[in-house]
């Protein structure tokens, strides 16, 4: 797995962008942890919500940070002997009880790689199918809809909830995400008049119905419906008994169903403006009575609480896309470029064998902005743990044509300083493999403006 190390004052800035503004961009060069740290993060901050009983955890984590900084131990964070700049985020799946991810990161954390055919919102939310009468949501769409009950529900108290968009930018993210860049603007808050009252603020339809729709489970308790409960559940149109009899209206929720977890949704059914959260506690979850966790209903409105926190991960390239003005008017956005091997591998058993190689190909690349991140240099350190540990010239010689050589392509302006230093090390090495392949596209470059290791 890439080793997530950085800077602690990157993360600290991280972590208060997060709690000024609930949508971060984290752009840079590949390999160097951005998806990575930001799960961890997220699972971090659940973490600590768990363990507080409150909605802190990203508060908290800044505090911890302290913490570690301080000389104290944490499951979140550690410190790196002799580089006091440099931060291990870790990863709170792997750790003690304490730290161990649980069910409700699941639940609260959804994970959505972007793919180049994405044009509309139908991609993040999911989409209703009128043959099997059934919602397919997207991960996207349960976590906001968890984040939303938990808000509607606790207020203030509510826990954290993260969304994720991996490579948000090989699609127009002005297409995709335009529902939710409205949203963000006005979302749902706490009444300051009436602190159990929350205004829903903009909504947007995720299906073209007027009523909760399933989206998992089996219906079942329709089955020996009359047709006067159907009328009480649906209205009482003619079409309307009609398709309750004949079954195609079976997979609709009426919302009295839901008992007291009504109030949640009635606002997103109905349009309206407001919800109240009853004086009484909740009555204790059962699944056998309540829909919700049986069937997951999926209202036909959505709002953006604010207890959810977008994070996309971009890499500039000519495979993606360049950002609408509105978009970056609308997050943060934190750059990923400064890679140090040693903070990162320092105490791995190899560095002493493979330190100076991946420090001299730093040295030579970065200038150019030609470097590459901790995740082809962890795979290039595991490669040389498969070969019993020796970094001999045939070893590194591979090494060289199959995870540096491949990604260089440009022109004379971009490439040819960087090949020419590259080409030098490799005679100076005995890397002769590599060395004829630089001289190759030293070649095509000068005899056609541009060059490429294919």
């Amino acid at each position: 797995m890439t080793a997530i190390v950085e800077r602690h004052h990157v993360i600290r800035a991280l972590l208060r962008a997060l709690r000024t503004k609930k949508f971060l961009i984290l752009a840079g060069l590949s390999g160097t942890g951005k998806t990575q740290l930001a799960r961890r993060l997220a699972q971090s901050a659940i973490a600590v919500d768990r363990q507080q009983g409150s909605g802190r955890g990203l508060e908290l984590l800044e505090q911890s940070l302290d913490n570690v900084l301080g000389g104290d131990e944490s499951f979140l964070f550690e410190a790196i002997p002799g580089r006091p700049d440099f931060i291990r985020v870790l990863d709170v799946g792997t750790g003690g009880g304490r730290s161990k991810a649980q069910p409700l990161h699941k639940m609260r954390v959804g994970f959505l790689p972007v793919r180049p055919d994405w044009t509309d919102a139908k991609k993040v939310w999911g989409y209703y199918n009128p043959l099997t009468g059934r919602f397919y949501p997207t991960d996207a769409l349960v976590v906001l809809l968890n984040a939303y009950r938990d808000f509607a529900e606790n207020g203030s108290d509510a826990g954290n909830y993260f969304l994720i968009l991996d490579e948000m930018n090989l699609a127009r993210v002005e297409y995709y995400f335009s529902d939710l860049l409205s949203l963000m603007e006005s979302g749902c808050s706490v009444d300051p008049d009436e602190p159990r009252r929350v205004r829903m603020g903009e909504m947007a339809r995720i299906h073209p119905l007027d009523s909760m729709i399933v989206s998992t489970g089996q219906r079942g308790i329709h089955d020996q419906r009359s047709e006067a409960e159907a009328a009480a559940a649906f209205g009482t149109g003619r079409k309307l008994v009609s398709q309750a009899r004949t079954g195609a209206i079976e997979q609709m929720v009426p919302l009295r169903e839901l008992d007291d977890r009504r109030f949640v949704y009635e606002p997103l059914v109905k349009g309206g403006e407001f919800t109240t959260r009853p004086r009484a506690p909740l009555a204790e979850f059962d699944e056998q009575r309540h829909s919700i966790a049986v069937l997951y209903p999926i209202p036909p409105r959505v709002v953006y609480p604010p207890n959810l926190t977008i994070v996309g991960t971009i890499n500039v390239d000519e495979t993606t896309h360049a950002f609408a003005p509105k978009v970056l008017d609308r997050a943060f956005v934190l750059e990923f470029t400064d890679v140090d091997f040693e903070a990162a591998f320092g105490s791995h058993s190899l560095w002493g064998v493979v330190g100076d190689t991946l420090q001299e190909l730093h040295r030579l690349l970065a200038p150019y902005e030609l470097h590459f991140g901790y995740r082809v240099a962890g795979e290039m350190i595991a490669y040389v743990e498969q070969s019993d540990g020796n970094l001999s010239s045939e070893v590194a010689d591979f090494l060289i044509m199959s995870k540096v050589l491949p990604k260089l392509r440009g022109t004379e302006h971009r490439l040819g300083a960087a090949l020419r230093s590259l080409q030098a090390l490799c005679s100076e090495r005995g890397w002769n493999q590599s060395e004829r392949k630089v001289a190759r596209m030293l070649a095509q470059l000068e005899a056609t403006g541009f060059t490429s290791y294919f």
